[in-house]
C-alpha cells in the first residue's frame, strides 16, 4: 500500500484506516508470537517493535527481518555487560536477549552448569529463527580453588543440544587465581535443536 497524506476535511473511512494508518504506523507486540497472531498476512514494508527482546523488525515480502537490515554498518558498537558479586555454583543462567557478557566478580564455589536463554520471559527457541545465531560470554572469577562448567544447556536442557569446544575437548579444570572467559555462539539449526561453540580462554 504506497504512502498517503490526508488532506484537511477528508472522510476517514474504515478502509483508510484499515489500509493506510495501519500500515503507516510501527505496531508494538510483546513476541514473535503475539506480533504473528495478530498479523497473520502481513504486507511487505510492515514494520513491527517486539517488547521482549527490543528489536524492530519488517516485512520483507517473504520472512519478518530485524531492522536495519542484513549487513549494517557497526561502527565501535556497545555491549550490555552484566557485572555482579555473584559466586558461580549450581546453575548459572546467561540471559542473552539482554546481556553480551555476564561478569560473576566472587570467586567460584564450585563446578556449574551453564543455561543459555533469551531471559526470564523468552526462551533463546523463540529468540532465534532456524539459522541464526548468539554469541554471549560468561566471565567466571577463581581463586585459588579453580572450578569451571561441566555442562551446557540451552532453555535449561541439553535435549537437542550439540556442544562443540575450542579444540576439539571441553575443559576438565578451571584456571586459579584468573578470570577465565567462556564464550557461546548458539546456532539455531531447527526448531528446538541447537549447536552451540564454546570456548575458554584464561585472562590473569
Amino acid at each position: 500500500m504506497p504512502f498517503r497524506i490526508f488532506a484537511a476535511g477528508e472522510v476517514l473511512t474504515a478502509a483508510n484506516v484499515n489500509d493506510y494508518l495501519a500500515e503507516q504506523a510501527i505496531s508494538t507486540f510483546a513476541s514473535t508470537g503475539a506480533r504473528g497472531s495478530a498479523i497473520a498476512s502481513p504486507s511487505e514494508g510492515q514494520f513491527a517493535y517486539l517488547q521482549d527482546t527490543d528489536q524492530l523488525s519488517y516485512y520483507d515480502g517473504s520472512a519478518w527481518v530485524n531492522a536495519p537490515g542484513a549487513r549494517p554498518t557497526l561502527i565501535a558498537p556497545q555491549e550490555k555487560i552484566n557485572t555482579t558479586a555473584s559466586t558461580a555454583t549450581g546453575t548459572v543462567t546467561i540471559n542473552s536477549a539482554t546481556d553480551s557478557v555476564t561478569y560473576y566478580t566472587a570467586n567460584a564455589a564450585a563446578n556449574f552448569t551453564i543455561n543459555l536463554r533469551g531471559n526470564g520471559s523468552l526462551q533463546m527457541n523463540d529468540a532465534l529463527a532456524t539459522g541464526e545465531s548468539i554469541t554471549s560470554v560468561f566471565l567466571n572469577t577463581n581463586g585459588t580453588a579453580a572450578y569451571y562448567p561441566t555442562v551446557v544447556q540451552v532453555d535449561g536442557g541439553t535435549a537437542g543440544v550439540s556442544t562443540k569446544w575450542q579444540g576439539g575437548a571441553a575443559p576438565s579444570a578451571g584456571n586459579a587465581s584468573s578470570i577465565d572467559a567462556y564464550s557461546f555462539t548458539v546456532i539455531k539449526t531447527a526448531g528446538s535443536a541447537f549447536t552451540v561453540l564454546a570456548s575458554q580462554t584464561q585472562f590473569k
